[in-house]
Protein backbone atom coordinates (compact mmCIF):
# COMPACT_ATOMS: atom_id res chain seq x y z
CA UNK A 1 0.00 0.00 0.00
CA UNK A 2 1.26 3.59 -0.76
CA UNK A 3 1.03 5.94 1.28
CA UNK A 4 0.17 9.47 0.21
CA UNK A 5 1.36 12.77 2.41
CA UNK A 6 -0.37 15.45 -0.25
CA UNK A 7 3.10 17.25 -0.04
CA UNK A 8 5.83 15.31 -1.78
CA UNK A 9 3.56 12.80 -2.33
CA UNK A 10 0.41 13.59 -3.97
CA UNK A 11 -2.55 10.95 -4.96
CA UNK A 12 -3.18 13.41 -8.14
CA UNK A 13 0.39 12.46 -9.60
CA UNK A 14 -0.10 8.64 -8.93
CA UNK A 15 -3.65 8.91 -10.83
CA UNK A 16 -2.14 11.35 -13.59
CA UNK A 17 0.09 8.03 -14.22
CA UNK A 18 -1.94 5.07 -13.62
CA UNK A 19 -5.46 6.37 -15.29
CA UNK A 20 -5.57 5.12 -19.17
CA UNK A 21 -7.95 4.91 -21.87
CA UNK A 22 -10.40 2.67 -21.08
CA UNK A 23 -9.78 2.99 -17.26
CA UNK A 24 -12.36 1.88 -14.68
CA UNK A 25 -12.14 4.53 -11.76
CA UNK A 26 -13.77 3.94 -8.49
CA UNK A 27 -13.66 6.47 -5.46
CA UNK A 28 -14.56 6.20 -2.03
CA UNK A 29 -14.41 9.76 -0.42
CA UNK A 30 -16.04 12.08 2.18
CA UNK A 31 -15.32 14.66 -0.64
CA UNK A 32 -14.20 14.90 -4.48
CA UNK A 33 -13.71 18.85 -5.52
CA UNK A 34 -13.96 20.47 -8.63
CA UNK A 35 -10.53 21.86 -8.70
CA UNK A 36 -9.55 17.78 -7.99
CA UNK A 37 -11.94 17.38 -11.05
CA UNK A 38 -10.02 19.87 -13.27
CA UNK A 39 -6.44 18.23 -12.38
CA UNK A 40 -7.49 14.61 -13.30
CA UNK A 41 -9.95 16.07 -16.37
CA UNK A 42 -7.67 15.08 -19.28
CA UNK A 43 -7.31 11.56 -17.97
CA UNK A 44 -10.88 11.16 -16.10
CA UNK A 45 -12.23 12.30 -20.04
CA UNK A 46 -10.67 8.95 -21.18
CA UNK A 47 -11.84 6.61 -19.00
CA UNK A 48 -14.41 4.04 -19.77
CA UNK A 49 -16.39 4.36 -16.08
CA UNK A 50 -15.86 6.40 -13.06
CA UNK A 51 -17.66 5.60 -9.72
CA UNK A 52 -18.14 7.79 -6.97
CA UNK A 53 -18.82 6.67 -3.52
CA UNK A 54 -19.22 9.15 -0.58
CA UNK A 55 -18.76 8.21 2.51
CA UNK A 56 -20.10 9.31 5.58
CA UNK A 57 -16.54 10.05 8.02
Amino acid sequence: MKIFNNITEKLKDDLIQQIKKGSKVSIAASCFSIYAYNELKKQLEKVDSFKFIFIKV
